[in-house]
C-alpha cells in the first residue's frame, strides 16, 4: 500500500501540469505563472490555515513552486493533497485523470478550411503551432494545411463547432489564389468570388487585380530592371501615404490621457495586489507595447506622462506596504513580520520604507488609508 501511494505521489506532476495548463497558470512557452497560482493558493486556503499545516507559502521561494516543477524534490503528502484538491476539487477526480497533455485544441488532424481546396472541411491538417494572446492570455492555434492555406483562431475549443471557426486567414495559398482568379476569368464578378470562397470583396480585388509585367525571353534582363524599380517606386508611395495619414499629434494627445488614467488605476491602493509602475508594464497593459517602443520620439506627451508616474523600487515598496497595512485589517494589532510577509519586502530596505513600517505598526487601529496618487 506505501509503495503505491509513493508511485502516486511520484507520478503527480505528470498528472497536475496538465491541469495546471487548462487552468491557465501555464505560459505558451510551458513556463508556470507561479506568482498567480500562489496568490489564488493562498485565497482559496487561507494564510492561517497554510500556516497551521506548516504549508504557508512566502513570495520568493515555496514548496508551490518545487512542486509544480519537474525537480526530483520530496514534497510532503499533506501539501501534495493540498495542491490536488486547489486543481481537481476532489481526490476522486485526480486519480481519474489519465495525464494527458494539455489540448486546447483537441487531437490532429484539423479540419481545412481553403474553400477553393478539394479537401475542404475534411480533416487533413497535421501541423498545429500554439501560441498566447498578449491580451488575454488564452491560447491561438496557427493550423497549416499542405495545400498553402493557414488560418488561426482562439481557444480553447469549448465544442465540436469550434473546429471550423477562423478567427484569422495568414495566408490564403496557392491554390486559393488561383482558383479565385480562374472564377474571374469565367466572367464571375467580384462579390459572387468572395461570395464562393467565403471572404469579403476586398480580399478578392487584393488576389486578383495584381498587374504582373510580362517577361519575354528576348528582353528578360530590362524587363526585369524595370520591374523592380516600378517596385521600389510602389513602395515609396505607399510609405508616403502611410506616413501622411498618421496624425502623430493628436494620436500623442490621445495616448497621454490613457497612459494617465492607467498609471493612477495602478497607482491606487486597493484590494487588488499592486503591480510597479514601469514603462513596459503600463505599455502592455494598454496593449500598446511595440508602438510606444518603437516611436518614442513621436509621442513626446506620452511619455512625459510615463516618467511622471513611474516608480522607482523605493515608491513601490512604500506602496505596498500601505496595501499591506490596509489588508491586514482593523481587528488586531499589526506585528512587524505580518507586514513584511503580506508586503513581500525584502531585507536592506531604505530609510523612506522603515519609516513607513514604522508609522503603521505605531497605529494600533487600522485608521490610515492612503489613496492618494502622487
Amino acid at each position: 500500500m506505501k509503495t503505491n501511494e509513493n508511485r502516486c505521489f511520484y507520478s503527480s506532476k505528470r498528472l497536475l501540469l496538465p491541469r495546471l495548463a487548462e487552468k491557465g497558470y501555464v505560459t505558451s512557452a510551458n513556463r508556470i505563472r507561479q506568482a498567480q497560482l500562489q496568490e489564488q493558493f493562498n485565497t482559496f486556503y487561507g494564510e492561517d490555515f497554510l500556516e497551521l499545516l506548516g504549508s504557508g507559502i512566502s513570495q520568493d521561494s515555496s514548496w508551490l513552486n518545487f512542486a509544480t516543477r519537474k525537480e526530483r524534490r520530496v514534497i510532503s503528502p499533506v501539501r501534495y493533497l493540498l495542491l490536488i484538491r486547489f486543481l481537481y476539487g476532489s481526490w476522486n477526480e485526480f486519480i481519474q485523470a489519465d495525464g494527458a497533455n494539455y489540448r486546447p485544441f483537441g487531437d490532429s488532424p484539423w479540419p481545412c478550411l481553403n474553400r477553393a481546396a478539394d479537401h475542404f472541411g475534411e480533416n487533413v491538417v497535421q501541423t498545429l503551432q500554439i501560441s498566447r494572446c498578449s491580451d488575454t492570455g488564452k491560447p491561438i492555434g496557427i493550423f497549416s494545411c499542405e495545400c498553402g492555406h493557414i488560418y488561426s483562431r482562439r481557444g480553447p475549443d469549448q465544442s465540436i463547432k469550434d473546429r471550423i471557426h477562423i478567427g484569422r486567414i495568414r495566408e490564403y495559398g496557392l491554390i486559393w489564389i488561383n482558383k479565385a482568379t480562374e472564377y474571374r476569368n469565367q466572367g464571375l464578378s467580384y462579390r459572387q468570388t468572395a461570395k464562393i470562397l467565403g471572404v469579403d470583396v476586398g480580399t478578392v480585388i487584393k488576389y486578383t487585380r495584381s498587374e504582373k509585367p510580362e517577361i519575354s525571353n528576348c528582353c528578360y534582363g530590362e524587363s526585369k530592371v524595370q520591374k523592380a524599380e516600378d517596385s521600389s517606386k510602389k513602395r515609396r508611395f505607399t510609405h508616403s501615404i502611410t506616413r501622411s495619414r498618421v496624425n502623430w499629434v493628436r494620436r500623442d494627445e490621445e495616448l497621454s490621457i490613457i497612459v494617465a488614467a492607467k498609471c493612477k488605476e495602478m497607482l491606487q491602493i486597493s484590494a487588488q495586489k499592486p503591480v510597479q509602475v514601469r514603462f513596459t508594464t503600463v505599455a502592455k497593459k494598454i496593449g500598446k507595447l511595440s508602438l510606444l517602443e518603437n516611436q518614442k520620439e513621436k509621442l513626446p506627451k506620452t511619455m512625459a506622462e510615463l516618467e511622471r508616474h513611474i516608480e522607482t523600487v523605493e515608491q513601490f515598496q512604500i506602496r505596498r506596504i500601505k496595501w499591506a497595512a490596509l489588508k491586514r485589517g482593523r481587528n488586531c494589532p499589526l506585528r512587524k513580520w505580518e507586514l513584511f510577509k503580506a508586503a513581500g519586502i525584502r531585507p536592506k530596505y531604505s530609510e523612506c520604507v522603515e519609516h513607513e513600517i514604522e508609522k503603521h505598526i505605531s497605529q494600533s487601529n487600522f485608521l490610515y488609508v492612503d489613496n492618494e496618487v502622487v
